[in-house]
């Protein structure tokens, strides 16, 4: 097996960065209008990146957001309302990383401008870089532990995106984005399935996961943390059959956190946060004993939830998939590995964020 450091190109001047200013040249020169798609952290980093480039000259005329949560504040809109002023628009810049989803949106109201996917994952990824040339190591072990050729050949992709800014490097080894963690190139469903949603968001992976599982499913569960979004989450699953949620965060041990909130899928844990939200572990869950599949998606705590689903694990060893775009891309399988030698790994990527790393983690029989 050819080694992952002989396969990754040498570092590059950020082709989407240049791209970017590129049209912020041509936007701020013509006084075009444009907006911005996406009211999370990504689209947080493109409206800063674009005001210092600009020099506070240059702000978008809204924020367009799906998340129904977030309309008709901080001068965020509805998809339908961009659709009733869309022709007065010159530009759209597509700050999601699932970017594709929305590229066909803009394609189905037959928006005619110009549309320019941006991610300040892709643009500002030099301390990712960075770290894994430091764990190298670590990351080659893990590369060699994964089970198939295009979990590698997504590394291969993943690096070189980070080192060149260029995207198309996702072009032959991306996933179908409206799968992203509960894709069926990896993770088959029986009948019977128990699945609990961590950082269930407002209820888009349940909603999916009831499609491709052709509705057989015995219980779902979803958890979210972020009031706003529990709130959308709670009405879409409340006349769905044997579908819970739980307004919480997941950690190793449950008590009382400090939270984010207010961030759409950005929301996250964090000491200095000014809202408290209960937290419990999976181990303690009633829903846990007979689950199998666990999806996590917690913006950097994934390896908090699987500390305090190891009982779990070790018991059900259910399917498993989870964000693993930094540290946890060695760290989560290699944990996985010592609980339950008996697990295979994959990873798939989907959209053009790098944070749109997913790990997958099954029993093969």
């Amino acid at each position: 097996m050819q080694k992952l450091s002989d396969r990754i190109i040498p570092k590059q001047q950020n082709k989407m960065k240049q791209t970017l200013e590129r049209n912020l040249v041509r936007i701020q020169k013509n006084k075009e209008t444009f907006v911005i798609w996406g009211a999370g952290a990504t689209g947080q980093g493109i409206r800063s990146f674009i005001r210092k480039f600009s020099q506070g000259k240059l702000e978008p005329k809204y924020v367009i957001d799906n998340n129904s949560s977030l309309w008709d504040s901080n001068n965020i809109i509805c998809p339908k309302r961009f659709c009733e002023c869309m022709k007065d628009i010159e530009n759209v810049f597509v700050c999601v990383y699932v970017a594709d989803q929305v590229v066909e949106q803009l394609k189905g109201y037959g928006y005619q401008g110009n549309i320019i996917p941006a991610s300040m994952s892709v643009i500002g990824c030099e301390d990712r870089v960075l770290l894994y040339e430091e764990n190298m190591e670590k990351v080659e072990e893990v590369y060699e532990l994964f089970a198939d050729e295009q979990s590698r050949d997504t590394i291969v992709a993943f690096m070189n995106v980070g080192r060149s800014g260029d995207t198309s490097y996702w072009d032959d080894v991306n996933g179908p984005s409206e799968e992203k963690l509960l894709d069926t190139g990896v993770l088959s469903y029986g009948k019977t399935e128990h699945f609990i949603d961590v950082g269930a968001f407002t209820g888009d992976t349940i909603e999916k996961f009831i499609q491709l599982c052709g509705g057989n499913y015995v219980s779902i569960l979803g958890i979210e943390a972020d009031q706003r979004n529990f709130s959308v989450l709670q009405e879409k699953c409340n006349p769905l059959t044997n579908v819970n949620t739980l307004n919480a965060a997941v950690c190793e041990c449950s008590g009382v956190k400090h939270f984010c909130d207010g961030n759409s899928e950005s929301s996250y844990l964090c000491e200095g946060g000014t809202t408290e939200v209960k937290a419990v572990k999976i181990d303690d869950l009633r829903e846990a004993e007979d689950v199998s599949l666990i999806k996590i998606s917690t913006n950097g705590f994934e390896m908090e939830v699987l500390k305090g689903a190891v009982e779990t694990i070790k018991k059900k060893k259910p399917k498993l998939s989870y964000y693993c775009g930094r540290e946890e891309l060695w760290r989560i399988p290699l944990f996985l590995k010592s609980i339950v030698p008996k697990y295979k790994f994959y990873v798939r990527h989907y959209g053009i964020g790098m944070q749109a790393l997913i790990g997958y983690a099954v029993i093969e029989e």
